[in-house]
């Protein structure tokens, strides 16, 4: 596994569960297109800049900052037959047992829902890299919702029933730390 992430990449607005999974599940691609010859893994991430001048035919991005993430695999590539069809759910070209069809679909998904775009480039023999640009934003990102200071409080009565004794005295002590 090589890696090269840029010191200053930028900043996106973005789910950490979901870049988790995406990386989860393009290395498990990778890892599962390498499994018989080895091979190397390669993550980057680094500032792309989008202009008029400039143009990805593979991504339909506006002009403007973004954030290329890219992951490589030296493994046994895509077919071209069936580079279309790598993100519709469900299809897989794995055995049963093997996988779902739905790691490429999710990662579709994710990077579309965060206002991304994703392309692959693949050779058979040689590997498979996709390209996934973010939109970066400008300065800081703050939280869209500030947390309360204090926990909500309440009045009323609350019935909580458990077999365990000990849980439901704990629950009790904490509800009746909230004013029920």
């Amino acid at each position: 596994i090589r890696q090269e992430i840029q010191d200053d990449v930028g900043t996106m607005i973005g789910d950490p569960t979901q870049i988790h999974q995406i990386m989860l599940n393009l290395g498990t691609n990778a890892a599962h297109a390498m499994q018989d010859m080895g091979g190397v893994l390669e993550i980057r991430l680094n500032p792309t800049e989008i202009n008029e001048q400039i143009t990805i035919p593979s991504h339909e991005m506006f002009p403007g900052n973004y954030i290329c993430l890219t992951v490589s695999d030296s493994g046994a590539g895509i077919p071209p037959e069936i580079r279309d069809r790598i993100y519709d759910p469900y299809f897989t070209t794995k055995e049963v047992g093997k996988g779902t069809g739905m790691g490429l679909s999710i990662v579709h998904g994710i990077v579309k829902s965060h206002g991304g775009s994703i392309s692959v480039e693949s050779s058979i023999g040689k590997g498979t890299t996709f390209n996934i640009l973010f939109p970066a934003v400008k300065g800081e990102v703050k939280p869209t919702s500030e947390t309360d200071t204090k926990p909500p409080a309440g009045n009323e009565k609350i019935l909580f029933i458990d077999d365990e004794e000990s849980t439901a005295d704990m629950v009790g002590l904490m509800l009746s730390r909230l004013g029920y």
